[in-house]
């Protein structure tokens, strides 16, 4: 909006991938200055306490000395690439910068939606947090920069901005093996755990230039697409239906006229809504019917469906319903077919099956559930909660995330004592790994206060969850038994867990199907049963439901939204 243009600095930043700092002769031993940055404030202090060799008591925290609104630094001192080394530790609030047309370009008046496709472009940031200043302050006595950005595609982005604003200030005195640009390195991690930490802060990597130049690609189609669309659709809008987009403000409001947006993600994804919606309009139902039975074995009644299934044409059904009830009452078994179905354990948690998960099961909207999921990642609970991946990496620590969520007091903590008394069951092998994190899965417990609300309701199915991919596959004894009456076949099924598995975990339901279970009439084929009643419905076809979010979040997902 205008009011937030006019709040915002306008800035030129350079360009990626340039040589901003040369490699320099190691001089003296003097403790190294390194300075890292996390995205959040909250993972900048996560880091301090996890790395700090003393322990966070000798930890030191101050404020900006560039701006009083930017994140605090944490600094202690430790070693860094075996040199002692002086460690200060700060953050941004994500993207340093947000992209948006020059100024003379915002007159929507005096600016046409198809210039918008060439016009300039500039950098902005927000100056009460000055972010930019910030960075920069910090970077002045640093000889090396780690970059603790998130790892997907906006991580790396943000990475190479804050490589814009430090090196150029940098001291850069000393030369840092295999470091890029010879003073950069870059940490991979996927959790906030201390163990991932040190890990990530022992194998130490670069920045991808072909990620953040992606989100860059990224931002521009959404600013240039959104903006030109949006002001066309105002326009139009505007124009023929100006009476329905009149603004109608309360007492003492000063009137606004009302903008018609346009996102390329959002309206794609409107459009499978009013699609459907469009669907169920248009649908015309159609008459069909069904034909069952009913018969007496051992004393109990069982009903059976005819083979045929749904009967389109009414006189050949009602003369199909007229020809059986004439016959001889008497039925004969055909078949009894029986069969073991296993329920393979799910697939590991990625970022759209858990957002499905919440929706269907929990009552939890995606917003609000990816919401909860990054607060339980910044606060150790949780991996990172953004991926597609759905199957463990080859070296997952299974047993230690099942100890890490063992406890008397959580509701799972019998299931997960007898995984480890008892062993694990291998994982899934058919789901995918696109490389970039690892599935959803809990890290540690979160403390006692906290296990409330939606937080511990969303926290409790994904330990759950866990725990049944590491479980023993359900086991259902199933059967199916045909009946031949004069010439018409109809069936009949049963189902029979005999092994929970994965589904006692889970909380799954592993009811019964059927009155009998259908394995004890094996061998008796050839008997003949008496038939109590035939009976012919009639239905109609039903216009499809309008989409459930879960059902909305698998087309985003197909189509790449």
């Amino acid at each position: 909006s205008s009011r937030l243009r006019s709040q915002r600095r306008h800035v030129e930043t350079q360009p990626r991938g340039t040589d901003l700092c040369r490699p320099r002769t190691t001089v003296g031993m003097a403790p190294a200055t390194v300075l890292m940055v996390g995205e959040k404030p909250a993972i900048a202090e996560t880091l301090a306490k996890a790395l700090c060799p003393g322990g966070p008591h000798q930890i030191r925290k101050r404020g900006s000395t560039a701006a009083k609104r930017a994140p605090p630094v944490h600094t202690y001192d430790g070693e860094f690439l075996g040199q002692p080394a002086h460690f200060k530790v700060t953050a941004t609030t994500g993207h340093v910068y947000s992209l948006d047309f020059a100024k003379e370009f915002n007159d929507p008046n005096k600016t046409s939606p198809d210039e918008l496709f060439l016009a300039k472009t500039v950098h902005c940031y927000d100056p009460s947090q000055n972010v930019p200043a910030h960075i920069q302050a910090e970077a002045q006595d640093a000889d090396v920069l780690v970059l603790w950005l998130d790892c997907d595609r906006e991580g790396e982005n943000i990475c190479f901005e804050v490589m814009g604003l430090a090196l150029p200030c940098m001291q850069r005195s000393r030369d840092w093996p295999g470091a890029y640009e010879g003073c950069v390195y870059r940490a991979h991690f996927s959790s906030l755990a201390p163990a991932d930490l040190h890990h990530a802060m022992a194998n130490l990597g670069h920045p991808n230039i072909h990620q953040a130049h992606s989100v860059d690609c990224r931002q521009e189609i959404d600013l240039r697409l959104g903006i030109s669309f949006s002001r066309l659709l105002t326009g139009y809008f505007r124009k023929h239906f100006g009476q329905q987009l009149a603004d109608k403000p309360q007492p003492g409001e000063r009137p606004q006229k009302p903008q018609v947006t346009y996102g390329p993600c959002q309206f794609p994804t409107l459009w499978f809504c009013v699609k459907r919606h469009c669907d169920i309009q248009a649908f015309q139902p159609v008459p069909y019917w069904l034909l069952a039975a009913r018969v007496q074995i051992d004393g109990l009644s069982l009903d059976l469906h005819h083979t045929g299934g749904q009967l389109w044409e009414e006189n050949a059904a009602r003369a199909l319903e007229e020809r059986l009830r004439s016959c001889a009452a008497h039925g004969v078994i055909q078949k009894v077919e029986t069969w073991r179905s296993p329920d393979p354990q799910p697939l590991p948690l990625n970022t759209v099956s858990m957002l499905k998960m919440a929706s269907e099961e929990l009552g939890i909207g995606p917003g609000d559930a990816m919401h909860i999921a990054e607060r339980l990642y910044l606060d150790g609970a949780l991996s990172y909660p953004r991926t597609e991946t759905d199957k463990y990496p080859d070296n997952f620590d299974l047993q230690g995330t099942v100890r890490n969520i063992k406890a008397d007091s959580v509701p799972w903590g019998h299931c997960a004592d007898r995984l480890l008394r008892e062993g694990l069951t291998p994982p899934r092998n058919d789901g995918v790994d696109v490389g970039d994190h690892p599935p959803i899965t809990p890290m540690k417990l979160p403390k006692e206060g906290d296990r409330k609300g939606a937080s511990w309701v969303l926290f409790s199915a994904i330990c759950t969850h866990f725990l049944a991919t590491i479980s023993p596959e359900a086991l259902f004894d199933q059967a199916e038994m045909t009946i031949s009456f004069d010439g018409e076949l109809f069936t009949t099924f049963s189902s029979r867990c005999v092994k929970k598995g994965w589904l006692e975990v889970d909380n799954r339901d592993a009811s019964d199907e059927g009155p009998i279970d259908l394995r004890t009439l094996t061998g008796r084929q050839g008997d003949a049963v008496p038939v109590d009643s035939v009976e012919l419905s009639e239905r109609q076809t039903e216009p499809p439901g309008h989409l459930t979010e879960s059902q909305l979040l698998e087309f985003m997902d197909e189509y790449g939204i």
